[in-house]
């Protein structure tokens, strides 16, 4: 059965933690599907999503369980907002589609977060892991790479953007996976945005 093989792969992929145009796409189209009916915010959650297939017309409804954990925590709104107000550009980059972004950001807990961004990237400006990634975003924003901070919880985005010449910090908050020693050596490392003083 067709659809049953392509609802095994996309799982597979999730498991695999793949990061694939395809998947993300289809995420994407997903979400917006979720956000349309009002089967999901931008906040925690697990739920029953729609699989869409040929051309959002025909569908097949499985019952799945897929890993869109999203969480604004209490400290980001405010932050956001007083950086945008000290007239910071604040971008996005994400292994999740541009559109996936808009629908996280645009219906949150704490409501449309949209305007305090200027620029939204993913995978096709490359991987997270590819510092070559970083300097296309900063010839897109037209900064120098030293002149943006990028903040994530994966070391390995960190090192990849501190290659490309950014300064980057390293955030930890429950449930992230463990920073190493040499992280810790090598990074600023933050729980909370407040713990930011260099804006």
């Amino acid at each position: 059965d067709a659809i049953k093989s392509v609802v095994n792969n996309v799982l597979w992929q999730m498991d695999m933690d793949r990061k694939t145009k395809a998947l993300k796409s289809l995420q994407g189209h997903i979400w917006q599907r979720g956000y349309e009916e009002g089967l999901i915010k931008g906040q925690h959650l697990e739920c029953l999503l729609v699989l869409l297939f040929s051309n959002m017309l025909n569908y097949a409804k499985y019952k799945c369980v897929f890993d869109l954990y999203f969480s604004i925590y209490d400290d980001v709104e405010p932050c956001l907002q007083k950086w945008k107000n000290l007239g910071k550009s604040i971008c996005v980059y994400s292994s999740g589609s541009v559109q996936a972004q808009k629908l996280l950001f645009g219906k949150t807990e704490k409501g449309n977060l949209l305007p305090l961004f200027s620029a939204y990237f993913d995978t096709n400006v490359g991987q997270k892991i590819e510092s070559k990634s970083y300097t296309r975003i900063a010839q897109k924003l037209n900064c120098q790479p030293k002149d943006i901070l990028f903040l994530t919880d994966v070391s390995k985005e960190a090192r990849a953007a501190a290659e490309a010449g950014l300064q980057a910090v390293l955030l930890s908050r429950p449930g992230n996976a463990p920073l190493s020693s040499q992280d810790y050596k090598d990074f600023l490392v933050i729980s909370n945005f407040n713990e930011l003083n260099v804006l």
